[in-house]
């Protein structure tokens, strides 16, 4: 730490305090191009102890709705409970500043009715993220709105970044559209989005209700589009180039595309480049559900990402979907490098596994067995082992099951777990340096001892209502055991 920021010089940290006070960091770090020093002195305010512990965290945001917000409702918040606890400073930081900004506020909120709003928070998608937030907690706008905001914010930024980045796979152009309820129908079907689709696996969701309920439903949904405000009918649309069907994808949207065969949410698309469609998030979660004849459990929203999906799962069971926002880091989706982050994590979240989840009556049961083989007791397995293990319980807890798409759900539920099991084998007869006979100990083992106990109670306990039950015979047990053993 410096001495610039050290306590005893109050008065050089109050003037970079006047500095900051309106800045985002990457304003920071460019106007310091002029001086190393300073440059160095803008880093370390952002990221030293003195900025997290920074005594404005005391105070707290004053709301227009007479509703006090201190820095620990704020980080304790559900959206922001698996989020950075430096980037949840440095965000309520800007929201305490924003705040005291004369006319900044509403002015946000006054350009929400406009029909372009989203290219006037575009323009400074920074302090429209900050905004948003407080609007949030304010009860101007809701959560498909904020997710909304903050999806078109970070895509605007995408756009800027992406342009001097040297990715191969790279987001070009960016459209966000306001539909009107004259055109929403046809939009959707040509975005892909059930239930306005043909029924087949391309379009995930063919476990439906029928065409008689669907036409209701429909006629239903587009009687009370128009009721929706503008931020909740805009659509957006980016686009990512090149799109080249090659084996490894670089990133996730055209995995999903080639290998996956969906065609949820994927519009224009060629070798060259391909158009993705972000639909508002409530609108997607309730066609999905009204779609499915097992319906869709609530979605875990959030900012951030957190590792820790027992945390996530704790409370219930719907699929943790991430906001796409520039104010929260997040990874890339599985093991993909190229894209936008924030934009392909959504994309991956909302057109991809909802849909595979509404088409699914037991991702319920999945997930607790998931979350079970997680809090497996492993210490008498191999070290070698353990990754392993984890990444096969992580990947029953994701519920990524394609096979519901082509299979009726009881034989589907087994397809899947074998599929899961056999990646389990490979992973540990190719990669632990285990001797033939400890593989075969570790797996006879593990069956024994973890996962036919844990099926047994799960089964045994399995909630109904989502529909068609697995069964769990002594036949399905021996086909599990020898069967994999063999692979």
């Amino acid at each position: 730490m410096t001495s610039a920021i050290n306590s005893r010089d109050s008065c050089n940290f109050s003037a970079l305090n006047h500095v900051f006070s309106f800045l985002d960091h990457e304003q920071v770090s460019r106007a310091a191009g002029i001086s190393r020093i300073f440059k160095r002195v803008a880093d370390e305010f952002y990221n030293s102890r003195i900025f997290s512990n920074y005594a404005m965290y005391q105070s707290p945001l004053s709301l227009s709705s007479d509703c006090i917000i201190y820095y620990e409702n704020f980080s304790n918040h559900p959206l922001f409970i698996s989020t950075k606890e430096i980037e949840k400073k440095k965000v309520f930081f800007h929201l305490l500043r924003v705040q005291s900004a004369n006319g900044k506020y509403d002015k946000f909120l006054i350009d929400l009715e406009s029909d372009n709003w989203f290219e006037i928070y575009g323009k400074n998608p920074f302090e429209s993220s900050i905004l948003s937030i407080i609007a949030f907690f304010d009860k101007k706008i809701d959560l498909e709105e904020l997710f909304a905001i903050h999806a078109v914010c970070e895509a605007y930024h995408s756009l800027k970044k992406q342009s001097s980045e040297k990715n191969k796979v790279k987001v070009i152009k960016i459209e966000p559209k306001i539909i009107s309820e004259d055109d929403i129908a046809e939009y959707l079907t040509i975005s892909g989005i059930p239930p306005f689709t043909k029924n087949s696996p391309e379009y995930i969701i063919i476990n439906r209700k029928t065409d008689e309920e669907l036409c209701k439903i429909k006629e239903k949904f587009i009687e009370d589009f128009k009721k929706r405000s503008k931020v909740k009918r805009t659509f957006l649309e980016y686009t990512l180039s090149p799109f080249t069907p090659v084996k490894g994808s670089l990133a996730a949207e055209p995995a999903i595309y080639y290998r996956v065969e969906s065609r949820v949410g994927f519009i224009e698309v060629n070798e060259d480049k391909a158009t993705i469609v972000l639909p508002p998030i409530g609108l997607a979660v309730h066609l999905f559900r009204s779609t499915s004849k097992f319906g869709l459990e609530d979605p875990n929203f959030m900012f951030g990402y957190s590792s820790d999906v027992n945390e996530i799962y704790k409370y219930k069971m719907g699929r943790p979907v991430t906001a796409a926002s520039m104010l929260f880091e997040v990874p890339y989706a599985h093991l993909f490098i190229e894209g936008s982050k924030s934009l392909s994590m959504l994309m991956h979240d909302i057109t991809y596994h909802l849909p595979l989840e509404a088409n699914n009556p037991h991702v319920n049961i999945l997930k607790k067995i998931g979350v079970k083989l997680l809090e497996a007791d492993l210490s008498s397995f191999p070290e070698k082992t353990l990754k392993f293990f984890k990444q096969f319980a992580e990947k029953i807890l994701d519920c990524e099951a394609n096979s519901y798409k082509f299979k009726n759900p009881k034989k589907a539920f087994w397809l899947f777990f074998k599929e899961s099991f056999r990646e389990l084998t490979r992973n540990i007869c190719f990669f632990s340096e285990l001797a033939q006979d400890e593989q075969l100990s570790c797996f006879n083992e593990y069956i024994n001892k973890i996962l036919i106990p844990i099926f047994r109670d799960m089964l045994e306990n399995f909630s109904m209502d989502r529909g068609v039950k697995p069964e769990l015979s002594q036949k399905q047990i021996d086909d599990l055991y020898c069967h994999i053993l063999q692979k």
